[in-house]
């Protein structure tokens, strides 16, 4: 019932008759004092991990190891709490690939290597 929520849901009616399959990255950030020993992103499916999901994660993955980048797939029972099994919007993102993407605080403040994984999976850089 929150306005994201909302906003989420008009998004993907709005954008998926016109793209077709769409991707949602929702991204997240958490503090590694209170995640020891955990990669620096952790990706999440919601509540299951279907095909095309997987394969979007095995490409985001690729890329984000080549930047240096410790990647975590939530595809088991390891870092359940920062997987997004009970995320509201991955529920309506049905039909999509929707992945949960949680990031350490030093990730997000140096994000040159982030950037330029998302850029080798989904394309080139728009100029600012």
């Amino acid at each position: 019932e929150s306005i994201f929520h909302s906003i989420h849901v008009t998004l993907l009616e709005e954008l998926k008759p016109a793209t077709g399959d769409l991707i949602v990255l929702q991204i997240h950030g958490f503090h590694t004092s209170k995640h020891e020993g955990y990669p620096q992103a952790v990706f999440g499916f919601g509540k299951k991990m279907d095909g095309k999901e997987f394969t979007m994660a095995e490409k985001l993955e690729s890329a984000f190891s080549a930047q240096g980048i410790n990647v975590g797939l939530c595809t088991g029972d390891v870092w359940q709490d920062l997987c997004g099994t009970k995320n509201a919007q991955a529920s309506a993102a049905s039909g999509g690939i929707f992945i949960h993407i949680e990031l350490d605080e030093n990730l997000r403040k140096h994000d040159d290597p982030l950037i330029a994984a998302l850029v080798e999976v989904f394309g080139k850089r728009l100029p600012p």
